[in-house]
């Protein structure tokens, strides 16, 4: 049985804990809100449908994708494959949209590229430890199809040339570092030198808490 002292200690303890908790709440229900004279964006959404038809639904909330991609754009979508299952995007979502560009209304006459640089080596489309090669358990919903491997074969299949997948490859692990688009394809170093403009990104601190990197940007072709 609890003595009179610490009966008391318990319960100014579990008192302070009720009122910062109360605190808390009462802090969370009223956010500061910055009142803005137009909308920074306009979000869209969809719920409770598959995955495919939720982004069909999301596009069309926009106006449709022909809203959003013209004629003879070339669309380049960089999915995130250095995972598998949930940190890798749905590859039924992933298909439906490139399904959506290619049968955009009005016609489309441009082409649709998966490049990804997953930091696997030299030939990420053969290693287990992403989302190339790795079979998905979830998050993919397509007969036939357990990883990107497959999707961009199939892809590859229904358009042809109008479809590329490209792996971006670190120059350390055998790509090729370049100053132009002349120079083939490779990455090409933001760091001021042989003529390049020096890009940096900083966290904005001073001293020994400043942190900055230089941009890069890869070149490619496609099929």
């Amino acid at each position: 049985m609890d003595s009179r002292r610490e009966f008391l200690k318990k319960i100014l303890i579990v008192g302070g804990m009720l009122n910062f908790k109360t605190e808390v709440l009462a802090r969370a229900s009223t956010p500061v809100r910055k009142s803005i004279k137009e909308p920074l964006c306009t979000l869209y959404r969809s719920v409770n449908g598959t995955p495919a038809s939720n982004i069909t639904k999301v596009i069309e909330q926009m106006g449709g994708v022909e809203k959003v991609i013209g004629t003879y754009d070339v669309v380049v979508i960089k999915p995130n494959v250095q995972w598998w299952n949930q940190g890798s995007p749905n590859l039924s979502s992933l298909k439906a949209f490139v399904d959506m560009v290619m049968e955009r209304p009005g016609g489309f006459k441009g082409e649709v590229v998966i490049a990804e640089n997953c930091h696997r080596g030299i030939s990420p489309e053969t290693s287990a430890s992403s989302g190339w090669a790795e079979q998905f358990d979830w998050n993919s919903d397509i007969p036939d199809v357990k990883n990107m491997n497959d999707l961009s074969i199939l892809l590859k299949k229904r358009y042809d040339k109008r479809f590329s997948t490209v792996h971006w490859i670190d120059v350390e692990d055998g790509s090729k570092h370049i100053f132009s688009p002349s120079d083939g394809s490779g990455y090409v170093y933001c760091d001021g030198l042989s003529k390049v403009p020096m890009i940096t990104c900083d966290n904005g601190e001073k001293g020994d808490n400043y942190r900055a990197t230089i941009m890069s940007y890869p070149v490619f072709s496609t099929d």
